[in-house]
């Protein structure tokens, strides 16, 4: 429930044992190589894009089954390979690719041809037979109904003849023939209309014989087509293969990539990295096989930036996505991991908020565990969040909406009803309020986990003087508004005179700054106590502040005494006694203290903390956001009720329908809730990350730690027995 301890392991080896101990170590998976630079590692893809290539070619000619049939291998099939008989494996596929695509090209050409010409078919002259006639041109086309009345009229019999060689719902297809001397001005009248001119003149003979040709032609690009198909169904051997050595060049690319960085001399290499505590034996072990080699196993130094690894236990490592998706912790903080995981499953819940919904996901999430194993810690998730659906939408009466009340279900509606605790369309005030309890729960919850950090660290002051101030102040001004008890104002009134005094601490000024706190914090009950919002017990504040003043002006003489400013501390403690004696009134040794208090250069540096530490506290109105922020858990989830609900109803209007009703019903409850389930889903989980993400964390958290990712065998085909 922490982040993993960490050792800094440097290994000095001769040149001659460096593929080995690379290839040793990536076998290891637990060893984080330290980069010389802050580059990311780039493997050049030329040649893996060439093998990918291949390997989808083949997956669109073969079954399914052959494409999805797993490999299974030791580590072993990274030793050695034979690239030149893959490099001609690739080269004979992607020349059959070739083929395949010139032939397809062509099959498409000569098919589009037909299309073009088959409605002229019946046309029953040979095409080189018009070209005899000298007082006439003639010309193909095809025109819209509605068009070709108006290309009629156009078409006059002593200059022109037509024939209408076929007529479809998209058109019809005409033969024209013009007189030599009316054939420009007509043709330019008729693609006006709309005619489209079919080029019919380069072909010879009749059309239908043209279009027998072409087929001819298909039929022997297919048969040559099919003849390369049939090879490569038969090529499932080689698809293994190929996958094989996809994954052998990725990890051999990645070693050659990695040498990049390591330190280099003409005889040795110079390997440094990290090793959590845990697996440092098996490091060990793995070294001491080495004949020239040496290492050493160092603690990290105060200071220096180490690989952050999650260690949790198995319960919340699913949540472990969740950090990851935000950023690693810095080695300075917590694990946020264990802390964020219930109130995620909840919030998820609440946004979702149906158990019918959380069953399917439940299904769903199993079913995806067994078909893609490598997802398998964001699918834990999903199971998590849809557990607690089922209880936040049982608790909330919603099962697929109002399901099984639209449809009557009675045994199953008399279940959902004693499981209820409260229906929010019912009494949606209580969802309401649950919201705001959650919201202002959740930041309380990142405020204590601050303050709880900062004493883990040794460092407990800031936490105490910022979150702790708020912590206070928010719970005692909510304690008091509702109770209306005097002795709630006191930690209310601490707090404001933390946040406003020593929110932003400078070690330097500190004991200043304390005094002035408890200065303020006095001068507040005075003022509070004037107003008659406390009782007479608390007159002695006045003397109190006076006397506090009074110091505070004398501790500043201390550290920069000057006659001058002795003369006007004297004067102003002075009017203090008067006021106080009740002689002069107030306005005068206000003044005076005002002046005395800027006659210090040091004091007017600490009015720049103040000021700052005043906007902080005027910032806190920001805190209102933050908890109305969580209604839209309510909303969501309220949303999601009510979209289920209008599909339920709509099914339940289809159902009355004569002999499809019970068809169209089920249609539509099935296409309409799996689309209210898609899109919310996405929208709870895009949701509990904001409250995480932009109103927890931000307490608490800062993250930017580098993850621990140590040099390991990467595949992308191949499964790697364990």
């Amino acid at each position: 429930m922490a982040i993993a301890k960490v050792k800094k392991v440097i290994i000095l080896s001769h040149q001659s044992e460096k593929e080995e101990l690379l290839k040793g170590l990536q076998k290891l998976g637990i060893f984080h190589l330290a980069k010389r630079s802050v580059r990311e590692f780039t493997i050049e893809k030329e040649d893996l894009n060439k093998v990918d290539e291949v390997i989808n070619f083949l997956n669109s000619c073969l079954e399914k089954e052959e494409r999805d049939k797993k490999i299974i291998l030791d580590e072993g099939f990274l030793k050695s390979f034979k690239k030149e008989r893959v490099a001609n494996i690739i080269d004979n596929f992607l020349e059959k690719k070739r083929l395949l695509i010139e032939l397809n090209k062509k099959i498409k050409e000569y098919e589009e041809e037909i299309a073009r010409i088959i409605y002229f078919k019946d046309f029953s002259v040979k095409i080189e037979e018009l070209l005899t006639f000298k007082k006439f041109n003639f010309l193909f086309g095809k025109i819209g109904k509605v068009s070709f009345f108006n290309c009629e009229k156009i078409l006059e019999k002593d200059k022109s003849f037509y024939i209408i060689v076929n007529e479809t719902k998209e058109g019809i297809y005409l033969f024209i023939g013009i007189y030599q001397e009316f054939y420009e001005e007509l043709k330019s009248q008729l693609i006006k209309e709309g005619l489209e001119i079919v080029d019919l003149f380069k072909y010879k003979g009749k059309i239908a014989e043209n279009i027998e040709q072409l087929k001819e032609k298909i039929k022997t690009l297919e048969k040559e087509k099919n003849k390369i198909l049939e090879e490569l169904k038969g090529s499932k051997n080689y698809l293994r293969e190929l996958k094989i050595y996809y994954d052998y060049l990725f990890n051999e690319k990645l070693r050659k990539e990695i040498e990049k960085d390591l330190f280099l001399s003409k005889r040795c290499v110079l390997i440094t990295g990290f090793v959590k505590e845990k697996d440092i034996s098996i490091l060990e072990n793995f070294l001491k096989t080495f004949e020239v080699l040496t290492y050493s196993i160092e603690d990290v130094k105060e200071g220096e930036e180490i690989p952050i690894a999650l260690e949790n236990k198995k319960i919340f490592q699913p949540f472990e996505v969740v950090v990851e998706l935000y950023g690693m912790p810095n080695q300075k903080e917590i694990d946020p991991t264990p802390f964020l995981a219930p109130f995620f499953a909840i919030f998820f819940a609440l946004c979702l908020t149906d158990a019918g919904y959380g069953i399917v996901l439940i299904f769903l999430s199993l079913y995806l565990m067994k078909k893609f194993p490598t997802g398998k810690k964001f699918l834990s998730l999903l199971f998590i969040c849809a557990l607690f659906t089922i209880f936040a939408g049982a608790f909330t009466s919603s099962w697929f909406g109002d399901f099984f009340d639209k449809f009557n279900l009675a045994f199953l509606k008399n279940l959902k009803d004693q499981l209820t605790l409260f229906d929010p369309f019912k009494n949606p005030m209580i969802f309401f309020l649950l919201s705001l309890f959650l919201g202002y729960f959740h930041l309380n919850y990142g405020f204590l986990l601050e303050i709880y950090d900062s004493f883990r660290i040794k460092n407990p002051l800031p936490a105490i003087f910022n979150e702790g101030a708020w912590f206070l102040t928010l719970n005692s001004l909510i304690l008091y508004f509702f109770f209306k008890k005097f002795y709630f104002l006191l930690p209310l009134f601490l707090g404001i005179s933390f946040i406003i005094c020593l929110s932003k601490m400078e070690k330097r000024l500190f004991l200043k700054q304390f005094i002035l706190f408890l200065l303020i914090f006095n001068l507040i009950l005075f003022l509070t106590f004037k107003l008659k919002f406390l009782p007479n017990f608390f007159s002695f504040t006045k003397i109190v502040t006076l006397l506090l003043t009074i110091f505070f002006f004398f501790f500043s003489l201390k550290k920069e005494f000057k006659k001058f400013n002795l003369v006007i501390i004297l004067l102003t403690t002075f009017l203090f006694i008067l006021y106080q004696l009740k002689i002069i009134n107030k306005t005068l040794p206000i003044i005076m203290s005002l002046f005395s208090f800027f006659l210090f250069e040091e004091n007017r540096k600490l009015l720049k903390n103040l000021i700052w530490g005043a906007y902080n506290l005027y910032g806190g109105t920001s805190f209102v956001g933050v908890v109305l922020s969580y209604i839209r858990l309510m909303a969501l989830g309220m949303v999601t009720a009510g979209i289920a609900m209008a599909i339920n109803t709509i099914a339940s209007l289809a159902i009355k329908i004569p002999i499809f009703g019970i068809i169209a019903a089920l249609i539509i409850l099935l296409i309409g809730h799996s689309y209210n389930l898609a899109v919310n889903v996405l929208g709870a989980f895009v949701h509990t990350l904001r409250l995480n993400y932009v109103e927890f964390f931000p307490r608490f958290f800062s993250g930017g730690g580098e993850r621990f990712s140590p040099l390991k065998i990467e595949t992308k085909y191949v499964e790697i027995k364990s």
